[in-house]
């Protein structure tokens, strides 16, 4: 027999008493003491009023106080501990991953760590996960991957959004969502972005919104895989790489390798918003598939419509990447490039597949009100004309500084800017770090 001192709804401290692994009720030499619980034969569980009650509950009520089906624990092991639940049984566990719960014995098979923990079933006022259910930490050193995992996992699967909180989380091995596991139509991820824009050495802090703090690995990719994934939408969130050279914060990969005859779904309705990515090789990257179509050209890897408000991406090679993809319809509000190695906007084969099965890669898109600063070229776009289609870019009112729009002396910070229908709308600077005029 052993007991452990809980606090009730009230604060009241108690002792839950645990018997051969459970609270259930049993006779004990000098009775139980005042405020102790048990849970009676019917499920139901009761309290003592008295010290020495050795009234057995479950015929003699005398000193005992009905609770009626619910109890309160301090953990997640604390409610898994619990013995004998009945149906209908409710209990409230404190804590990060607490909550109110209710058992179900049907519900044992659906275990997933967050929703369901082995036959009881967390109880939702929003149909929204927290990383915290799942056992995230958030404090800036304890691995939370797993956490993440479980919550992405979930969200996928039942179409929940996700909410994070303020403060730091350590991840060290990047969360995948595989389209061909949970077939999604949606992953949507909110948190709280306080920055007021990218500055010299800009690091968010655990007091400035919902920051994720990676160690040399990328954050999240999400795989697309037939008719039922559609969409992704980051809200609020820092993606900082500690050490500075992250692979990827964020990476859509279209289709599976190797080819499936499935994998030929356009995926559109990409949001990023009131986002920074620091540190990172790549911000955000666009990986398209190589399946032939009838017509033997390998062209199914289409995304759009991409839409990136107050996005801010910071100390990398590059911040938006076309592997092997095509970007219609892409557009940016208020959005900074950087200090990007590599240039801002790249587009590049996909080292997956043979060089003869990458598609011509294309790029629409209109930037409005955006700013590029000390990139290797506001665009890569360095590859052979298309057959069928050039690149489309509209500038609105857009700025630049310290890069170029294309290499006319291989100098640096040229970009590569080929194959290209250019429009000018309002404010640009005509001439870029070492240009002399913009390409016909």
């Amino acid at each position: 027999t052993t007991a452990v001192n809980v606090a009730d709804a009230s604060g009241e401290t108690q002792q839950q008493v645990n018997y051969n692994g459970g609270s259930k009720w049993h006779s004990r030499v000098g009775g139980y003491l005042k405020n102790e619980r048990v849970i009676l034969t019917n499920g139901d569980i009761v309290k003592s009023t008295i010290d020495g009650n050795v009234n057995d509950p479950n015929l003699n009520m005398t000193g005992w106080l009905s609770v009626g089906n619910t109890g309160e624990v301090e953990s997640i092991a604390g409610l898994l501990a619990t013995s004998n639940p009945k149906n209908g049984n409710r209990m409230f566990v404190n804590g990060l991953q607490g909550g109110w719960f209710t058992y179900d014995s049907d519900a044992i098979s659906l275990t997933d760590n967050i929703l369901f923990f082995n036959g009881w079933k967390r109880q939702l006022d929003e149909v929204v996960l927290k990383p915290e259910w799942a056992g995230a930490v958030r404090d800036g050193l304890t691995d939370d991957s797993n956490a993440f995992q479980i919550t992405y996992n979930a969200a996928a699967k039942y179409g929940f959004s996700v909410i994070h909180a303020d403060g730091t989380y350590a991840v060290k091995s990047p969360a995948i969502i595989d389209g061909s596991v949970n077939q999604f139509k949606f992953i949507v991820l909110k948190g709280t972005f306080r920055g007021n824009g990218i500055n010299a050495k800009f690091f968010p802090s655990t007091n400035n919104g919902t920051t994720i703090k990676t160690f040399g690995n990328a954050f999240l990719e999400v795989k697309f895989l037939k008719y039922w994934n559609e969409a992704v939408s980051v809200q609020g969130i820092a993606v900082v790489d500690s050490v500075g050279n992250g692979d990827f914060a964020f990476r859509m990969t279209k289709g599976g390798f190797p080819n499936n005859v499935d994998d030929f779904r356009y995926n559109t309705g990409f949001i990023f918003e009131d986002v920074s990515t620091v540190g990172f090789k790549d911000s955000v990257v666009f990986r398209g598939n190589y399946r032939k179509d009838q017509g033997g050209i390998y062209n199914n890897n289409y995304f759009g419509q991409v839409t990136f408000n107050r996005f801010y991406t910071y100390e990398g090679a590059s911040s938006i990447v076309l592997e092997n993809a095509t970007l219609n319809r892409f557009s940016a509000y208020d959005t900074m490039f950087f200090t990007m190695s590599s240039g801002a906007i790249v587009k590049r084969p996909n080292p997956l597949i043979p060089a003869e099965q990458n598609t011509e890669m294309h790029f629409m898109g209109q930037f409005n009100m955006c700013h590029f600063e000390d990139c290797r070229g506001m665009f890569r776009f360095d590859d052979a004309p298309a057959t069928n289609e050039r690149n489309f870019v509209t500038f609105i009112d857009t700025t630049r500084e310290f890069c170029g729009l294309f290499d006319q002396n291989n100098g640096n910070p040229m970009g590569v800017f080929k194959h290209t229908d250019l429009t000018l709308v309002g404010r640009f600077d005509q001439k870029g770090y070492g240009e002399n005029t913009i390409p016909e």
